[in-house]
């Protein structure tokens, strides 16, 4: 039975902040979800949906509030859904952001003891965002560019947003006020015109190119949009109508030049790049740092966009490997290799679990690979083959922690560990989070050595009656444990089963064998006796 009901009121203490920002409670040991509630809160709660294993509510009254909380400095807030931590204190946010990383890691990845390396801040926290997309949308029965309501579907008005770029609101207003002169519809679903409105500007030359996306081929009067744009900000290089998934260009270029860590990116609108131009280059700063890249290592991109990380990777590693899906971003790309005359990366337009794996099949080995997947994350054959090609580090960049915390869970079920951690915090006053970790194998002078060209006719009559393969089997699917042929060796010569003296003896001197946990030890003994070889 829920402990709770729908429309009833609770008093609760908010103990912490959940991964989508809401405050998180209890009511007799059952979790409730409270939006803008801050970590400390005492509050009246009322119930506004009951599930089988948590609720959400609303908070009704505030009856001690937490020392973290602030006054909110944005007059939409919170009512636009862009936001969703202004009434905590920056520091809160970041400690919040860093309980989110470590709590997904332990709950979900199965890493009791991890805790996150460091958690790097904004340095600045208004106005940091390089792409804004505005949705259309009514208020009050006028067109209006703006973001979505956080409990309605009305649109908000982007006017004063705290965290778009310069001149990002004034363009949005002065679409919406083309649209109502022209009466141009918003799209519905299945009627209307307006869709979105997407803006992105660049650091480096401080250009801005605009997107609207319609349902429709064309507008009316469509030089009085590029007018009513153009007058809103002199930074305005090009402005472009999207429609049916092909953009045609209104007025000026197509494309904006940026610039992260000495190269330079060419941009088309609508190619992923990160939105926070600041904090990219303290991001790929650190994702660099981990993968360590020397002038011997070929480096494989996996996500790689437009080619960020990959260029830059180039400049060091002696060959590296990009794999994007989208043609465009892979045409930008190739571009932007050609701009910064790197001649040592080769980038394939397809989905990472439909190349990767026949570039490993066909012998790509590489050293280093790096991956920045979507917020879904990565997928188990791209990850599969990542581990098959066993490269010395893997470095994975997130935007989700609960998919990352899945994927690293699954790397490390196949022979990595993490070996570091760091946060970026890329979205201030939102509860997103970038995390980059390095997962590693043993380091070279302690690779284990497995020797297993024996002869098949010095096998004992124990050994006869189940082979490694047979027992590694046996002891996923009755202990849900991987063991390696080591182990199982290891075992085996404790059971006197087999003596030879060059059996998985290590090559070098100062190598090092892995020792077999115990309860690794005991599942493969309750194997040995399965099979009759003890």
């Amino acid at each position: 039975m829920i402990p709770v009901s729908t429309g009833e009121e609770y008093i609760i203490h908010i103990d912490s902040v959940a991964a989508r920002g809401s405050g998180v409670g209890r009511v007799n040991g059952f979790t409730v979800f409270v939006p803008h509630a801050a970590g400390g809160d005492i509050a009246r709660v009322r119930i506004t949906r009951a599930k089988k294993s948590f609720a959400e509510g609303e908070l009704i009254e505030l009856l001690e509030p937490s020392p973290d909380r602030v006054v909110p400095d944005c007059p939409h807030y919170p009512a636009c859904g862009g936001c969703g931590l202004r009434h905590v204190s920056y520091a809160a946010q970041l400690e919040y952001k860093r309980g989110i990383v470590e709590n997904a890691m332990r709950r979900i990845g199965g890493f009791t003891d991890f805790s996150l390396g460091e958690i790097i801040a904004a340095d600045n926290t208004s106005n940091y965002r390089n792409k804004a997309v505005f949705r259309a949308g009514y208020n009050k029965g006028r067109v209006v560019f703006g973001f979505n309501s956080a409990k309605t579907h009305n649109a908000v008005p982007a006017d004063g947003c705290l965290i778009c770029g310069a001149g990002f609101t004034e363009i949005a207003a002065a679409a919406a006020g083309y649209a109502r002169e022209n009466n141009v519809s918003v799209f519905d679903g299945r009627r209307g015109i307006l869709k979105s409105l997407f803006v992105r500007s660049s650091r480096k030359t401080g250009k801005i190119a605009v997107v609207i996306s319609v349902n429709a081929a064309e507008l009316p009067r469509e030089d009085e949009l590029v007018r009513a744009i153009l007058s809103a900000s002199g930074a305005v290089s090009g402005i472009m109508l999207e429609h049916g998934g092909k953009t045609r260009v209104l007025y000026g270029e197509e494309t904006l030049t940026e610039e992260i860590l000495g190269i330079d990116f060419t941009v088309s609108p609508q190619s992923f790049l990160q939105v926070n131009p600041e904090q990219t280059a303290k991001l790929y700063g650190k994702a660099l740092e981990f993968a360590d890249i020397r002038p011997e290592d070929k480096v494989m991109d996996l996500y790689c966009g437009i080619g960020t990380l990959t260029l830059i990777a180039a400049k060091t590693a002696k060959y590296v490997t990009g794999v994007e899906k989208s043609v465009r971003a892979i045409q930008d790309a190739r571009k932007n290799a050609e701009i910064n005359g790197i001649e040592n990366a080769e980038f394939f337009a397809a989905g990472a679990e439909e190349i990767v794996p026949g570039l490993i099949s066909r012998g790509e080995k590489p050293d280093i690979v790096m991956l920045d997947p979507p917020r879904a994350g990565s997928d188990a054959k791209t990850l599969s083959a990542i581990c098959a090609a066993e490269p010395d580090k893997i470095v994975y960049v997130s935007c989700d922690s609960a998919s990352l915390a899945r994927d690293l869970r699954f790397i490390c079920e196949r022979g990595y560990s993490v070996k570091a951690s760091a946060a970026v915090d890329m979205f201030p006053h939102t509860a997103h989070i970038e995390t980059v970790c390095l997962l590693s194998k043993l380091n070279v002078n302690q690779h284990i050595e497995v020797e297993l060209t024996m002869d098949e006719m010095d096998l004992t009559a124990a050994e006869k009656k189940a082979g490694y393969e047979e027992i590694k089997a046996y002891v996923l699917e009755k202990f849900g444990m991987k063991v390696s042929h080591l182990y199982i060796a290891q075992v085996k010569r404790k059971c006197g089963i087999i003596e030879r003296e060059n059996y998985n003896k290590p090559k070098s001197e100062d190598s090092r064998r892995a020792q077999c946990q115990p309860e690794k030890e005991a599942s493969i003994m309750e194997a040995l006796k399965h099979f009759g070889m003890i």
